[in-house]
């Protein structure tokens, strides 16, 4: 069959037009799937962190070492030098190093100064190769330079990333033991005798030198400021020991230049058993003055009689615990009395 031209034409127009809309279909549809992407495309990259620049590094994230105080107590520790239960710190210190383990410095602080007190490093004898903990143990010993200072330990751990820790421990306070003094023998005449220069009416405490003492050694070994107290008595107090200042009689204690000013305290001898203490208990007899309360004259020690029980403080800061352990008065005329006495050094 014969096709003629205009039907030729009429049908490759048709072709043609079938063909453009379907090449428009396809493109449109194309365009919206390159916006949609290019809409998802932006959104991830605002939600994303910014590429870092040539050469920077993104920080990396270490694991901190750790120190853990394993023994010992964390209260302030009350020493007291040669003391069996209280004369040294024992305390335990564990270093935990997870990025790996360099060393462990030990300093003691005194009064606010620090040094180096001793170092761990992997050459330790005691360091287990490849291991990131260590446990130090402090064994530190009191001595007279430990007396009444401010001091503490520090620790501090180091790992192979330069990461440190710190902790402090031992915070300790530290005294001397106290001396026992035992059967101090004083004695007194009534009426007193200012002029009685050999009768042990005074009580010295000089040093290591405690006892009963005349007005003859007072006056020439020259030790006034060391006569802590004395054997007085009046009207209205009756028999007592004081401090020289606060002596009954004045005449008694003309010759003694430098007058003590010692504190007394009477304690209830029915709740202070002196039998149970003994040279290192420093604090716990400093504690009985302290909380121990004044009497109408805080420089006499009144009611004195056979197991009282005072505690005192002398001028120079010395305390004291005692027991008047024999206490007798013969014909009202002869006193005599023996001690039995704890005091600070």
């Amino acid at each position: 069959m014969k096709i003629s031209k205009e039907t030729y034409n009429s049908s490759t127009r048709n072709s043609v037009t079938k063909t453009l809309k379907m090449y428009l279909l396809y493109s449109t549809v194309i365009c919206y799937i390159i916006l949609a992407f290019a809409s998802l495309t932006s959104c991830s990259n605002e939600d994303s962190p910014a590429p870092t620049e040539q050469g920077e590094e993104q920080e990396q994230q270490f694991v901190i070492p750790t120190l853990e105080l394993v023994n010992g107590t964390e209260d302030l520790f009350l020493g007291v030098i040669g003391a069996p239960g209280n004369g040294s710190l024992q305390h335990s210190v564990k270093a935990t190093a997870p990025e790996g383990f360099v060393e462990l410095v030990i300093y003691k602080v005194v009064n606010g100064v620090q040094s180096e007190y001793q170092t761990i490093d992997t050459t330790h004898p005691n360091y287990v190769d490849g291991s990131n903990t260590f446990t130090y143990d402090l064994s530190y010993i009191f001595t007279n330079i430990d007396i009444d200072q401010e001091f503490y330990f520090i620790a501090e751990v180091r790992d192979i990333q330069n990461n440190t820790e710190t902790l402090e421990f031992a915070d300790a306070w530290v005294k001397q033991p106290m001396q026992f003094v035992e059967t101090i023998f004083m004695e007194t005449r009534l009426p007193l005798q200012p002029d009685n220069m050999q009768i042990a009416q005074f009580l010295e405490v000089n040093g290591n030198q405690v006892g009963g003492v005349n007005l003859n050694k007072v006056i020439n070994e020259q030790i006034n400021e060391k006569v802590a107290a004395v054997i007085s008595v009046n009207e209205v107090e009756g028999i007592f020991i004081s401090s020289v200042n606060a002596a009954g009689n004045a005449s008694l204690v003309d010759d003694i230049d430098d007058k003590s000013t010692t504190k007394f305290k009477e304690l209830n001898n029915e709740v202070v058993d002196t039998s149970i203490y003994d040279i290192y208990d420093t604090f716990t007899i400093e504690a009985l003055y302290e909380n121990a309360a004044f009497g109408d004259n805080e420089q006499k020690a009144l009611q004195i009689g056979q197991n009282s029980v005072f505690a005192m403080r002398t001028d120079d800061n010395r305390t004291a615990l005692f027991k008047i352990t024999y206490y007798e008065v013969i014909n009202n005329s002869e006193v005599y009395l023996t001690m039995d006495m704890y005091i600070t050094q």
